[in-house]
């Protein structure tokens, strides 16, 4: 076990813990419990490169490799609809929502020509289909929306607490999720693997920040309404 595969490890459990001890921290707003729900796919996004990197058996390769992608969707909706509920907009199309999921998850589990073409088990690289372009701009628009709503309501606002709750939801999110988004989704579609495994590594301060900020500043107690 490399030290590559000691850190996801570790980081795999500091996630699982926080999501489980924000799951049940009272009270339960949507906002914490979606977050939860993304912090506990950030953990299967983490253990699943974790098996990724050390399996051999074949099966269990292809197995987590679309596991991966998997819990990629997981995280940008669970955030997205997090967002949406910590800034408490009143529509929230939640029909549409799982059905993209719902596509999405076909996609990856079901068409596998067409989103994974093929894995390397040697090297385990990945060579993508046609659908995998559809994938990450569903992904990446997810996260976009969640981030430009974030700023759009921050400069809105009057109060600096209010501010600080906007940045800690925003500021340890942002920057773990764009190591993803390039070492994950970008890099990879191009058959560039190194620093595959960093995006599952990062999202762990998303977890973690946007944690400090439920139980040091009661982020999902401050009303951003305005």
């Amino acid at each position: 076990m490399s030290i590559i595969d000691i850190i996801l490890l570790i980081s795999s459990f500091i996630t699982a813990f926080l999501s489980l001890a924000i799951l049940f921290y009272s009270p339960r707003t949507k906002a914490d419990i979606f977050f939860s729900l993304a912090s506990l796919a950030a953990t299967l996004w983490i253990i699943s490169m974790f098996f990724y990197r050390i399996s051999s058996d074949v099966y269990f390769i292809e197995f987590f490799g679309h596991l991966l992608y998997y819990a990629g969707i997981s995280i940008s909706i669970g955030y997205f609809l997090f967002s949406t509920n910590f800034l408490r907009e009143r529509k929230v199309w939640y029909l549409l929502h799982l059905f993209i999921y719902g596509l999405l998850t076909a996609i990856i589990f079901f068409s596998r020509d067409l989103f994974i073409q093929s894995i390397n088990y040697s090297s385990k690289t990945i060579i993508f289909g046609p659908t995998y372009i559809f994938y990450s701009v569903i992904l990446i628009g997810y996260f976009l929306i969640s981030f430009w709503r974030l700023i759009s309501t921050r400069k809105e606002l009057d109060s600096d607490l209010k501010k600080k709750q906007i940045d800690f939801a925003f500021w340890g999110t942002g920057i773990s999720i764009m190591i993803g988004i390039v070492f994950d989704i970008i890099i990879p579609f191009f058959g560039g693997f190194g620093l595959f495994w960093l995006g599952p590594a990062a999202v762990t301060l998303m977890v973690v920040s946007i944690s400090y900020a439920i139980f040091e500043h009661n982020l999902f107690n401050i009303k951003v309404c305005f």
